[in-house]
């Protein structure tokens, strides 16, 4: 009995009681007696079963019931409060959710240094050609990285110094030509 006793120490067990080969009741955890009205069902003495139990005035539980030695020295059963497994299944469900939660935060974290790095650079490259457009060849982005952001970022460089030296070229072509030209019209006057 006082082994039996000690299980009620386990949280969520309601109840334990032993029925021997022949389906007496010989030990039991119920103070102060099995209540009269309590259907504990019968328990096949060489199989393993569970089954659900409804103890009036105490509360619904699953009662799971094993043979001792195979039956021969009879089974034992236990009862298992099922507000209690509920409240840890709920308990559970609970953490889970908050450990998909976080790791949604965490992925959303990410994603966003994810997509800000991707996108910077290419909107600084944007600026860059709106400056290009405007002839501002002075202007010079940083190549920050190998890759193919990177790439573009040297390549627009390039550009740009080519550019700058064609319309320097072009500029003082320009410029020789307009001076040949006055200094025809001056020798054409005179």
């Amino acid at each position: 009995q006082a082994m039996i006793d000690k299980f009620l120490d386990i949280e969520g067990v309601g109840y334990v009681y032993v029925r021997d080969n022949e389906g007496r009741i010989i030990s039991h955890t119920f103070v102060p007696g099995i209540p009269d009205n309590a259907h504990l069902g019968s328990v096949d003495p060489s199989e393993f079963t569970v089954t659900d139990v409804t103890l009036p005035g105490m509360g619904d539980y699953i009662q799971v019931s094993a043979p001792i030695l195979a039956g021969v020295a009879g089974t034992v059963s236990v009862g298992m409060d099922k507000n209690i497994i509920r409240a840890k299944i709920r308990a559970a469900v609970i953490q889970q959710e908050l450990l998909m939660l976080f790791m949604l935060i965490v992925a959303v974290v990410v994603f966003f240094m994810l997509i800000k790095g991707i996108s910077r650079p290419l909107t600084d490259l944007s600026e860059y050609a709106k400056r290009l457009r405007a002839h501002d060849f002075s202007a010079r982005i940083a190549v920050a990285s190998d890759d193919e952001v990177g790439l573009l970022a040297a390549t627009m460089n390039s550009m740009a110094d080519e550019l700058s030296e064609l319309v320097s070229g072009l500029e003082r072509a320009v410029a020789a030509s307009t001076r040949e030209l006055q200094g025809t019209d001056r020798k054409s006057v005179v």
